[in-house]
């Protein structure tokens, strides 16, 4: 699926400081017509830190996954399957056709295989673009 396809909505999966920053909504602005950004599960639902399946809460255990585990050297089953739990509300509640993996150490814990929709891992996205810099100049 390439990144800007005509009607597509795509979810932001990412750690508890990063989604709520202005900088994913106003880089996305360009392509308003053809990527409705999803704040890691519905913008349109309420955010509140007590339902499980929230953007806060998803955003709260997200955070804990890449802290409390994943930079200590440390990937667990449970946490693989909360992060897929994760995509699969946002594509069952909210429509999400692609996930963005906004955190580089998401590619630690999932391939793009394990998910429900396509996944576009901004480690990799970030590599190539460096390289193709890179190789252009």
């Amino acid at each position: 699926m390439p990144l800007y396809q005509f009607g597509t909505k795509y979810g932001i999966i990412a750690r508890q400081l990063m989604v709520p920053q202005p900088y994913f909504s106003v880089r996305a602005a360009p392509f308003a017509a053809s990527a409705m950004v999803s704040h890691c599960a519905a913008a349109s639902r309420k955010d509140t830190a007590t339902a499980p399946h929230t953007p806060a809460a998803a955003r709260q255990r997200l955070h804990a996954i890449i802290y409390d585990e994943l930079v200590q050297g440390r990937v667990e089953e449970g946490s693989r399957r909360a992060f897929i739990d994760i995509v699969q509300t946002a594509k069952r509640d909210d429509g999400v056709d692609g996930a963005i993996l906004g955190c580089t150490e998401f590619g630690l814990l999932v391939t793009a295989d394990d998910l429900p929709t396509a996944a576009f891992d901004t480690a990799g996205l970030h590599a190539r673009a460096a390289m193709d810099f890179a190789l252009a100049a």
